[in-house]
């Protein structure tokens, strides 16, 4: 019984530090020392800033920081701020799912400005310009849509960050699976899918098209596994998708023109 009780107190313990390790990088050592008595009372019940996966909350701690008055993202300028992104996850699944989150966000344009993998983590280094500092409340929100999850944030200077991210069971936002067996879908760009326990795929091109069509075919880690080209007139396809099938794109290997009139696309 002791024993248990003394692991309880060590997790709540290391959970604390981490808790107020992240408020003191998110508005910087002055605040946070000047004003250290509140802080102590205000994240003293450390759940109530939790998830229910475990981790931070930083969509409440960014809104309890902002209530209180402690957190302030305007700037008076157009800065530059460099955004670092670290994960065990293979690389393409970290870009794809960091850009995804970044866009929803309306950072539309970011710059990437390093990349490097060593001891099994890959980071990706962005820029942004903005008028305020990156919300790692509305970042949480956003990463949270793809099922990825900010374990820690550092800060290196005033304008960068350093996000730890669980991508363990990250999945990038797809269209959704067509319905209907009968009606021609026309692509504003090219299909993308999301197909995990799926087996079969089936597609019919308009017959007012010139499709040469070019399928890929990737796991879960956005590595190819299996593409299918044809530099040909063709009007249907059909084939068994393979067992660890994730994600698929569907094109035209010369233009979205040539299918204009749209695909009956089935995933069963």
């Amino acid at each position: 019984m002791v024993r248990i009780l003394f692991v309880l107190l060590f997790v709540c313990s290391a959970f604390g530090a981490n808790l107020h390790e992240n408020v003191r990088n998110l508005i910087g050592d002055d605040i946070y020392n000047t004003n250290y008595e509140k802080m102590q009372g205000i994240f003293s019940n450390q759940n109530e800033y939790m998830d229910m996966y475990g981790n931070l909350d930083y969509q409440k701690i960014s809104e309890t920081l902002t209530a209180y008055s402690f957190l302030n993202l305007e700037l008076d300028y157009v800065a530059t701020m460099r955004l670092n992104f670290e994960s065990d996850a293979k690389s393409l699944l970290l870009v794809k799912i960091v850009s995804q989150a970044l866009k929803n966000m309306g950072y539309v344009y970011f710059r990437s400005v390093g990349f490097d993998m060593a001891n099994g983590k890959t980071r990706w280094s962005v820029t942004v310009a903005s008028k305020s500092i990156v919300d790692s409340g509305r970042l949480y929100e956003a990463l949270l849509r793809n099922s990825a999850f900010i374990k820690n944030i550092s800060r290196t200077s005033e304008l960068e960050f350093v996000y730890s991210l669980d991508l363990e069971n990250a999945y990038l936002l797809t269209e959704r699976l067509p319905k209907s067996k009968d009606e021609f879908i026309k692509p504003i760009e090219a299909f993308f899918y999301k197909i995990d326990n799926k087996s079969t795929l089936a597609i019919q091109s308009h017959r007012q098209n010139n499709w040469h069509p070019i399928i890929k075919i990737f796991d879960k880690d956005l590595t190819l596994i299996r593409q299918i080209k044809e530099d040909k007139r063709t009007n249907f396809v059909n084939f068994e998708l393979p067992k660890n099938a994730y994600y698929i794109r569907i094109s035209d290997i010369y233009t979205l023109e040539n299918i204009k009139h749209g695909l009956i696309i089935e995933i069963n």
